[in-house]
């Protein structure tokens, strides 16, 4: 029985009286062979159908060239779909050509065909994981009618039905505990959320996030199943040379302290803003309130600068993370961990806070502090925990920064199939 494939031709090249091409699909690149002697006075015509870029499907035999390379012997030749532009298939774009479409970059380069192929699969693995772990999945919609606690810019728009203000979700967190109290346990979400922010290496505007809910859980329940995650994925995916899965753990003031040299939780506030590079220093009051936002500035600037390890963050500055609870050591932190490789973040956990009175009054806190309209925070997320949310731990994920740190790569744009422009 005569072996079947079916794929683009992306490489043409005569040898004698044999032409070899190559012919590309979804598990590689195969070399067929066209040879005289097999198809005798019909070779000149078969030999004016192939061109560069056509969708063919070709049978045959296979046999070992020459060069000792496995060759499917071609029998019949059928174009499926003509390329009308060959020329596009033998030149390599520039990088923002690449990004801008993404299609010619694949066509054109076998590695960034594979790489969209492992991201795909790194996907399937990290839901087939949570799925195995007993998580269900949930969809909570885009469109929301109020913003949310980050402090990261919205992006709106103006519904034609009532001419009221929409806002593109940031976060999926506060829906998701809305569905919690209804009585649903263990759910993720994996889906886009919008933040109006920057575009450039470690940033988009748009990504993908993952936020998960274990019930009954304390973080360091997340941090173990974020272990066995990325066992997973380097056993399914590969081991990169960041290795990601191997870290160290070290608390957030040791962290900070071992680095600058001198306590930061009795530090003056004017010597911690001393500390901050210059050009990421805020107008922040020079109050005791404001030293959780100076610490998070702080720990950014010397967290970045980690290029040679990773490293998992224990506790966080409360005044960040207001939907996380406290440690009842150190009230100044939020039970929650942080995982950085190369400097970059791409994970936390925290043990959620389901005091309805303390959460009330942090959320406030902060929106004061950040200058927002009260009124656009959701009404119904308060009213929810009023009636009271299950213990529970919260996981939030950068899919776009996982992938990275998987395939080696820098920029989060070459993981975004069209990312957009500066």
């Amino acid at each position: 029985m005569e072996d079947i494939l079916k794929g683009r031709i992306i490489r043409k090249r005569k040898h004698g009286d044999v032409i070899f091409l190559d012919l590309r699909n979804k598990n590689g690149v195969e070399q067929l062979a066209l040879r005289k002697s097999y198809f005798g006075d019909d070779y000149e015509s078969f030999k004016d159908k192939i061109h560069i870029g056509d969708i063919v499907e070709v049978s045959g035999d296979y046999f070992t060239s020459n060069t000792g390379t496995n060759t499917l012997g071609i029998h019949t030749y059928d174009v499926l779909t003509q390329c009308h532009s060959p020329s596009k298939i033998k030149t390599r774009p520039n990088i923002d050509t690449r990004r801008n479409n993404r299609g010619f970059d694949l066509l054109t380069s076998q590695e960034s065909l594979e790489r969209f192929n492992k991201i795909g699969k790194l996907t399937s693995v990290l839901r087939m994981y949570l799925y195995e772990q007993g998580f269900i999945e949930m969809d909570t919609g885009i469109l929301r009618n109020t913003t949310d606690t980050s402090k990261a810019r919205d992006f709106t728009t103006i519904a034609n039905w009532n001419k009221q203000e929409l806002y593109i979700r940031k976060s999926t967190e506060q829906k998701l505990k809305q569905l919690m109290v209804g009585g649903l346990e263990d759910i993720f979400e994996l889906g886009k959320v919008f933040r109006n922010e920057d575009v450039g290496k470690e940033f988009s505007p748009e990504f993908t996030a993952l936020e998960l809910y274990k019930t009954f859980g304390v973080y360091e329940d997340l941090l173990d199943l974020m272990k066995g995650m990325l066992k997973r994925i380097d056993n399914e995916i590969g081991i990169p040379r960041t290795k990601p899965s191997e870290f160290e753990e070290i608390g957030f003031y040791d962290y900070i302290n071992g680095e600058i040299g001198m306590d930061s939780r009795v530090i003056k506030l004017e010597e911690l803003n001393d500390k901050i590079p210059f050009n990421k220093r805020k107008n922040y009051p020079m109050d005791e309130e404001s030293r959780g936002y100076f610490l998070h500035d702080l720990f950014e600037s010397l967290i970045q600068e980690e290029r040679d390890r990773n490293i998992t963050i224990i506790g966080y500055p409360k005044e960040i993370t207001v939907l996380s609870k406290r440690f009842e050591n150190d009230p100044s932190l939020s039970e929650e961990f942080r995982m950085f490789v190369r400097g970059g973040s791409y994970c936390y956990g925290c043990t959620e806070l389901i005091d309805y009175e303390e959460q009330k009054k942090r959320i406030e806190e902060q929106t004061k502090f950040w200058g927002k309209n009260e009124k656009k925070l959701d009404d119904n997320f308060i009213e929810m925990l009023k009636i009271g949310l299950p213990p529970c731990a919260g996981l939030g994920l950068s899919l776009e920064r996982l992938q990275a740190v998987y395939l080696d790569l820098d920029d989060v744009r070459d993981v975004i199939a069209f990312p957009l422009k500066k």
